[in-house]
């Protein structure tokens, strides 16, 4: 659920501003108690439900651009051509992130009671390796496969967009390591991953 979160995410705030992406990610506070109670049965109080319709009606207000969008989608005019005025795709992107990150919380919160800190946390990462391992080197194939070579839509601009990535992050002036690539892995890894897991 994570690294789905995390990659529709990615995709998202290639289209909106980060502070939008942010607060519309913040809706896991909504969704959370929602799944909970649909899952477990977990009874929602008066007062949660008071809280989360103010928390979406907020989140709606700062995040749907158009003045006129949120009267819209009350009014139900607000659809044209399949999507509501007011939002992008990216905005849709960023509200399956979340998604995706509450059933992460959800499903985190019963493990968690059931298995140690540590190696939870050593199944959680082992598990976005092999998922990042699996898609980024698939998308890589999938472009080398393609015919417009990675000048066009789908997998091939994506993997060109891949292939760039590693070529910049090897040619950053600033590091004078050989290999920028396993600096910037072992940066993440001992500081962005394992510190703040610990």
């Amino acid at each position: 659920y994570l690294f789905v979160g995390s990659m529709l995410q990615v995709f998202g705030i290639q289209q909106v501003a980060a502070t939008k992406a942010a607060v519309l990610v913040q809706c896991t506070t909504i969704i959370v108690p929602l799944l909970e109670s649909l899952l477990y049965r977990k009874k929602i109080s008066k007062r949660l439900w008071s809280a989360c319709s103010t928390a979406l009606f907020g989140v709606l207000l700062l995040t749907l651009d158009r003045p006129g969008a949120l009267l819209s989608l009350f009014s139900g005019t607000g659809w044209e051509g399949g999507s509501l005025e007011g939002m992008e795709s990216g905005d849709i992107f960023i509200i399956c992130a979340t998604f995706f990150y509450s059933m992460h919380v959800v499903r985190l919160s019963r493990f968690a009671a059931q298995t140690k800190p540590l190696k939870l946390a050593r199944y959680k990462s082992g598990t976005e390796l092999a998922a990042a391992t699996i898609v980024v080197s698939t998308v890589l194939l999938l472009a080398s496969l393609s015919p417009d070579g990675g000048n066009g839509g789908g997998y091939g601009a994506l993997g060109a967009e891949i292939e760039e990535y590693f070529t910049q992050l090897r040619n950053l002036p600033s590091l004078s390591s050989p290999s920028p690539v396993l600096f910037g892995i072992m940066w993440n890894g001992a500081l962005a991953t394992a510190l703040t897991t610990y």
